[in-house]
């Protein structure tokens, strides 16, 4: 199991259209295969794209607020990595115009190995290890 040890996401965005980036540099080795993480939305016109970097960047997933088993609460995504991904990037983006201010978080990121079938929401086995940040947020 490789832990990603300094990053987590927590994008707050106010009544406009915005979005925030989050580059993660990774190595993945041998078995451990899968990124994971939780994750919350707090709005349909938030989308949270994790994309990784090998030759090119490549979409691993296009989460949205409906995609949340949990509304309000935790959720669970994990998806396959090749070993050749050099960064992971999670890039929250706001396509709507809201009344509140907006947010999504994103914790316990790791590459480890597959629990489930690779897909967003749903249970599977996480080990919880709290992450301390040092965030390269990007909010615009």
């Amino acid at each position: 199991m490789q832990f990603c040890p300094v990053y987590y996401l927590k994008a707050t965005f106010g009544l406009g259209v915005s979005y925030s980036l989050l580059e993660i540099p990774v190595s993945v080795n041998g078995s451990e295969r899968c990124l994971t993480f939780q994750y919350q939305i707090s709005s349909p016109k938030i989308v949270l794209l994790v994309l990784t970097l090998a030759g090119g960047l490549t979409e691993v997933g296009n989460l949205w607020y409906t995609d949340q088993t949990y509304i309000g609460q935790w959720n669970n995504f994990e998806a396959a990595v090749d070993s050749d991904v050099r960064a992971i990037y999670l890039v929250a983006d706001k396509h709507g115009v809201t009344t509140d201010i907006q947010y999504v978080l994103v914790d316990f990121i790791q590459i480890a190995s597959c629990y489930s079938t690779g897909q967003a929401g749903g249970n599977m086995p996480v080990t919880i290890f709290r992450i301390l940040s040092v965030n390269r947020l990007l909010v615009q």
